[in-house]
């Protein structure tokens, strides 16, 4: 089990980030430049804070999982962006809003899992999730 901050990830040829089932603490790290990028995984941590718009830059990205973390805000709609992604899951966090119409326009797409509501997330509302 590692622990403490996730670095900040910048490189072109970084196609999946696997760091799930740690006890990393702090924010989700920026990750930019990273076109090739296909995967983040950072479920089951300790991440506080807010899940970062720029997410949305890593346009190929198709599994964006950050549930079971002790994260905050909004769901951005910047990640309406990601027209390749496949599964989001957010559950399990401190979330509150509704997940953004922009968001949901991606079950239209390739979107086929969208986890917001199962566990924890309160305060968060989700008219076009799948179910838990």
């Amino acid at each position: 089990e590692f622990f403490g901050n996730i670095p900040d990830f910048s490189s072109p040829f970084l196609e999946e980030i696997h760091l799930d089932n740690n006890a990393f603490t702090g924010s989700i790290p920026s990750i930019h430049d990273s076109t090739n990028l296909r995967e983040v995984r950072l479920e089951r941590n300790q991440l506080s804070g807010k899940i970062p718009a720029e997410l949305a830059d890593n346009f190929n990205l198709q599994r964006l999982w950050l549930d079971h973390n002790q994260l905050s805000g909004v769901v951005p709609h910047e990640l309406g962006r990601l027209e390749e992604l496949v599964s989001l899951k957010v559950h399990g966090n401190f979330l509150i809003g509704a997940v953004p119409s922009s968001v949901c326009k991606l079950r239209d797409g390739s979107l086929e899992t969208l986890k917001a509501t199962c566990v924890g997330n309160s305060d968060l509302t989700c008219n076009c999730c799948t179910n838990c």
